[in-house]
């Protein structure tokens, strides 16, 4: 059996994602997400019910994030940090 090291893909999504102009349209789900964010899924759900994250937008039974939204939440992040 073979295991492979994903810390380098993931790396790579997270820089993809949040470094792209192309993607600002886009609605990632919360695995993307917390791939982008270098957090848990469970964390990004703990967030928005402390009110403390977008909350995206149901589609269907699943939940989706704009990459647009989540990149302005974090720049507002970062500005209350500072």
């Amino acid at each position: 059996m073979t295991i492979h090291n994903n810390t380098d893909n993931t790396k790579k999504i997270r820089r993809n994602y949040m470094n792209s102009n192309d993607e600002l349209s886009r609605y990632v789900s919360a695995t993307e997400l917390a791939l982008m964010l270098g957090i848990a899924r469970s964390g990004i759900f703990n967030l928005m019910k402390q009110g403390k994250f977008p909350h995206g937008v149901k589609i269907g039974r699943n939940r989706r994030w704009n990459v647009q939204e989540v990149k302005e939440w974090l720049k507002h992040q970062n500005e209350n940090v500072q």
